[in-house]
């Protein structure tokens, strides 16, 4: 039986390839993201956090938690952190929203590339 489940986001949006994609560039993101496409060799587009897809991805799949990936790609100041309350007033800010709008704990966040690199509030 399942006992939990994690939904996966980032706080920006990207996509390779064409199609719609609201707020195109209206973010800044590390380099590392943005890299060329693996399947198409198209660069990957960024855009602004999507909140009504968020909001629909939570209720159609009703997760027990959030785990929030690449938070060091888009607020400087936040690789490598381990600890909550180490991070970033903008990163703070916008857990409170997203568990705010989709009533769903973000239970870890990833702040790095290497294995230890994450915040895990499941303890807390």
């Amino acid at each position: 039986m399942v006992d939990e489940i994690y939904l996966v986001v980032k706080p920006y949006v990207t996509r390779a390839g064409k199609g719609p994609l609201n707020d195109e560039g209206s973010v800044s993101v590390v380099e590392a993201e943005v890299r060329p496409g693996v399947a198409i060799g198209d660069r990957r587009r960024v855009a602004s956090f999507d909140w009504d897809l968020i909001q629909r991805a939570t209720m159609v799949n009703r997760p027990t938690g959030l785990a929030l990936t690449n938070v060091d790609r888009l607020w400087q100041g936040n690789s490598g952190v381990r600890s909550f309350g180490e991070l970033t007033k903008e990163v703070r800010d916008f857990v409170a929203e997203l568990e705010e709008r989709t009533g769903t704990p973000v239970q870890i966040i990833s702040t790095g590339p290497e294995i230890g690199d994450v915040v895990d509030r499941r303890e807390e």
